[in-house]
């Protein structure tokens, strides 16, 4: 999971990757938003839209890659509900309570490409975009090496 945020313009496009315990890329997608304050807040919101295409995907076992550390901790935490992201952080404990394994991971920048490649992806034309079954090359590639660089903490 992974936003990119323009301060400039209060806006955001989230990128999810939902992956399979042979980190085999199921379906991706990415989201346009508007009037985001924060940077906190986009990479929230991207966590979040990852943990509702992991319910929509029936998963059982969810393990959120985040490259935000703030995000992550907080995610982890209890103390979520005293930050700028607690409406958020609330809907994201109450989605992940239908899992029977939700663990918050922090992965580094470089293990995380093929979601911030999706979160470059959507446009005022076109600001939901999803993928599934036969990938594009260029996630499919991306997908890959991303396997290859993670480090998760």
């Amino acid at each position: 999971m992974d936003a990119a945020y323009f301060a400039v313009t209060a806006s955001e496009d989230s990128g999810v990757v939902i992956r399979n315990s042979q980190r085999e890329v199921l379906v991706a997608a990415a989201r346009a938003y508007t009037n985001i304050a924060y940077v906190t807040m986009a990479e929230t919101l991207a966590a979040r839209d990852g943990v509702l295409l992991a319910t929509e995907q029936g998963a059982t076992r969810v393990i959120p890659e985040v490259d935000n550390l703030l995000v992550a901790n907080l995610i982890r935490s209890e103390g979520g509900f005293r930050s700028v992201i607690s409406g958020i952080w609330h809907e994201i404990r109450e989605l992940s309570s239908v899992f029977g394994a939700f663990d918050v991971s922090f992965v580094h920048g470089e293990g995380n490409e093929a979601a911030h490649r999706c979160a470059s992806m959507p446009s005022e034309g076109s600001p939901l975009i999803s993928w599934s079954g036969l990938l594009p090359v260029w996630l499919a590639e991306i997908a890959e090496k991303d396997c290859n660089d993670s480090i998760i903490e």
